[in-house]
């Protein structure tokens, strides 16, 4: 029982591991580094079959400089409608949650640079959608799993965001490739296994998210926006939240919000003014898990008398940065 709280404890910390008399260090827009970090090999053979003989692999930057001048004109054409324009609605976000609206236009373009097939549309997303209501027919399984005794520790956390962490942790801690809750699971993660529908990927929609990131931001998008509430019992909602984009503006919004907190009240750092590291954040995940890691890094750091580690931008928020200035033209009000 001791064990148990104290786990509890530890989950239910809401970002406090920074002291308020500790300085906040503000790191600034644009690339430390003057080259393009290296891309991984799963994302270049996206595009290139054969990576050896390829100049791809060995010069990146002026492939993906001539994807992003594409995919840029295709994104704002797109997902134009009567009733809906993507610059708008990228500013209309960013007001509502009082942040720069670059945070939201770099996740969205980045992915589709890096991630997406330029020939996606909203469309194609609403056929998508009812494709996976009916893998579905509203029934998850991981709703069963919430109720096994062993994640009732994760109950009472109100943030949807640490109690999402925990479910993470409660997984690969109890359930992974082991017996409990009368049922024996495969030695695969959490979203490999229960959130990939007929294989078709883990991430979707405009701003390519997964229902667990969905489902880990819903408390804070309903208080600020307004919308629904989501939950794992009623997954429909999750999946048309996840391929709807003037939903899923909100949720990115509240992505970069959430990464901009995460790293001031854990790791000490305002990445505010750096949208790199933002989208840096919202390509990999596990925010809070970096930013503690950074911190605990940093901690020893200042008692050995070396150098501050800061966070660091991956080849795909280094590409962010490099593009900035030309996409707050773009979104020039």
């Amino acid at each position: 029982m001791k064990k148990i709280k104290l786990l509890l404890a530890l989950l239910l910390m809401s970002f406090s591991s920074v002291t308020q008399a500790q300085e906040i260090i503000l790191l600034p827009a644009g690339n430390t580094l003057t080259e393009m970090p290296p891309v991984p090999e799963k994302s270049l053979n996206r595009y290139v079959a054969d990576l050896l003989n390829s100049e791809l692999a060995k010069n990146p930057l002026p492939f993906y400089i001539q994807r992003y001048e594409v995919i840029k004109k295709k994104l704002f054409t797109n997902y134009e409608t009567k009733t809906f324009s993507l610059k708008r609605e990228i500013l209309k976000a960013a007001d509502l949650y009082h942040i720069d609206p670059i945070h939201i236009a770099s996740a969205i373009v980045g992915e589709h640079v890096f991630n997406v097939d330029i020939k996606d549309t909203a469309q194609e997303y609403a056929l998508k959608l009812k494709i996976w209501q009916a893998y579905w027919n509203n029934k998850h399984p991981f709703a069963e799993m919430i109720d096994c005794p062993e994640m009732n520790i994760c109950k009472p956390i109100e943030s949807e965001y640490l109690k999402w962490d925990c479910y993470g942790y409660q997984w690969e801690k109890v359930f992974r490739n082991k017996n409990a809750c009368g049922k024996n699971f495969p030695n695969t993660g959490l979203v490999t296994t229960f959130f990939d529908p007929t294989t078709a990927g883990k991430t979707y929609g405009l701003g390519q998210m997964g229902p667990i990131k969905i489902l880990s931001l819903t408390d804070v998008v309903h208080r600020v926006s307004g919308l629904p509430k989501l939950s794992i019992n009623e997954i429909d909602g999750v999946y048309a939240a996840t391929l709807d984009p003037a939903v899923t503006i909100h949720y990115i919004a509240a992505a970069a919000v959430n990464s901009i907190e995460i790293y001031k009240k854990e790791a000490g750092f305002d990445i505010s003014q750096n949208p790199g590291l933002t989208s840096t954040l919202y390509n990999l995940g596990n925010e809070r898990a970096r930013a503690i890691q950074l911190a605990k890094l940093n901690k020893a750091n200042k008692a050995a008398g070396r150098p501050l580690l800061t966070p660091q931008v991956n080849y795909y928020g280094w590409f962010v940065n490099y593009v900035t200035d030309d996409l707050r033209k773009m979104l020039a009000r």
